[in-house]
């Protein structure tokens, strides 16, 4: 009798040497000066139905806020203007590997 659990992949993988590894994507990333900023970059993007998410800030990069908002980068040019109009302050906006 099966176990009543079903296995979803969140992330595509690759198995090397008995560990799985996350691949990582292109992504557009914003970066803030204050968790304040980064909290209404959320609240807009779900009230304007953008896509991404929060996400600590990767390493290869500095921000003065240690959260930033991930998308896919075709989303990059919508998620300035959403951020413009909204005149929500951005410290950075990065295209990365995450």
């Amino acid at each position: 009798m099966g176990s009543g659990f079903v296995i979803i992949p969140l992330y595509f993988s690759n198995y090397n040497d008995g560990e799985f590894m996350i691949q990582k994507q292109k992504r557009v990333v914003f970066t803030f000066h204050t968790t304040t900023d980064a909290m209404a970059m959320e609240a807009l993007c779900k009230a304007a139905g953008l896509g991404g998410r929060m996400i600590p800030v990767p390493g290869e990069i500095t921000a003065d806020c240690g959260l930033a908002w991930c998308a896919e980068p075709e989303l990059a040019e919508a998620l300035t203007h959403a951020l413009n109009t909204a005149g929500v302050p951005v410290q950075g906006v990065y295209r990365l590997m995450v």
